[in-house]
């Protein structure tokens, strides 16, 4: 990406998200470098790709400012963590590539691609439980931002305030559905990892077998000759 006019930032640089909102602009590759397990929420909308606009026009929120979106935008994120640990609403908005080979990381990514394959609506519902989780948090999450909002903006006793009660009313409402639904979502991922562990003992061997392999390019080796003999 160098040639394409790569730009590269870390998240405790002071002008990060003015040269981020450059890069969107005129369509630039952005790395944020050595980033930790905690990604700035305000590049929230870049991750989940929340572009709005029709016709000519299409932008993208960064921060409280409207960037206009060039398509040829594109986001890397590196991290010289060995085994971060990124919430589900991280991997559902973005690609995690580990290139950092673990015997616990490779079973883990060779049991989803033996359950993909054995059970692909297993996996396939996995995957959507992951998104549906992310997305009920982030409501749950603008049900209180709203709330809190609603309560900062109102005037004279809350009590007379009709239009303000039934707005905590519906939030009350939503909160409790949405909460519910996490409940659900925790439930049923139990169930859903239980039947994925029957698969894991093969990616265990998998991944066991990959080591073993690896580990034999190191061993030194005596030539055995024509006769038997060293």
């Amino acid at each position: 990406e160098e040639k394409n006019n790569l730009k590269v930032c870390t998240f405790n640089d002071g002008d990060f998200l003015k040269q981020l909102e450059l890069a969107i602009k005129y369509g630039f590759p952005f790395l944020f470098k050595d980033v930790d397990e905690y990604i700035d929420p305000v590049i929230d909308n870049v991750l989940e790709r929340n572009i709005k606009g029709t016709g000519q026009r299409q932008f993208i929120v960064l921060g409280d400012k409207e960037v206009d979106y060039d398509p040829n935008f594109r986001l890397y994120l590196d991290t010289k963590l060995a085994n971060p640990k990124y919430s589900p609403g991280v991997f559902g908005k973005s690609m995690v590539i580990n290139y950092t080979v673990t015997l616990k990381g490779l079973e883990d990514q060779l049991l989803s691609v033996i359950v993909k394959f054995e059970r692909p609506e297993l996996e396939e519902q996995r995957e959507k439980l992951i998104q549906e989780t992310f997305q009920n948090k982030q409501k749950l999450k603008d049900l209180e931002d709203t709330l809190l909002r609603e309560l900062a903006n109102s005037t004279g006793n809350m009590l007379d305030n009709t239009e303000l009660i039934s707005t905590l009313e519906d939030t009350k409402t939503k909160a409790a559905e949405v909460t519910e639904k996490l409940k659900l979502s925790v439930k049923t991922g139990v169930d859903i990892e239980r039947a994925r562990d029957g698969y894991r003992k093969a990616a265990n061997r998998g991944a066991v077998l990959f080591f073993v392999l690896s580990d034999m390019s190191v061993i030194n080796y005596v030539p055995i000759l024509a006769d038997g003999v060293p």
